[in-house]
């Protein structure tokens, strides 16, 4: 059984494809690493290595802890992916330990970045 990271990173996988060129206007995304978030990156060409890294470094270990169980290790990380590990680890603590409560904080998150 794969590790909870790497388990973890399979199931993005699934779900963030390959390169997209202009990611909601904010530049190019390859595999939901974004280049306006990784300035320092050629997203565009990564590799697979290169992807897990990333993600390891800049997504899981800020934000995901041991003591998580696996499905909130999971949506932890895909929340790191997806709105950047400091957002991810403030809907984190207002979750509790409860992916289902995290998944709502994030929903309601997103749905409101485009009233501001």
């Amino acid at each position: 059984m794969p590790s909870g990271f790497g388990q973890a990173e399979a199931d993005l996988l699934k779900r963030e494809g390959g390169l997209n060129p202009n990611d909601a206007g904010r530049g190019p995304t390859n595999r939901g690493i974004n280049q306006a978030a990784n300035p320092d990156v050629d997203v565009r060409n990564l590799t697979p290595d290169q992807t897990r890294d990333l993600y390891r470094d800049r997504y899981w270990n800020p934000v995901v802890t041991g003591d998580m169980s696996r499905p909130m290790q999971n949506v932890a990380f895909d929340t790191s992916v997806l709105m950047g590990p400091e957002a991810a680890k403030g809907l984190v603590g207002q979750a509790n330990g409860d992916p289902s409560k995290l998944l709502q904080l994030r929903d309601a998150r997103l749905r409101g970045i485009g009233q501001e």
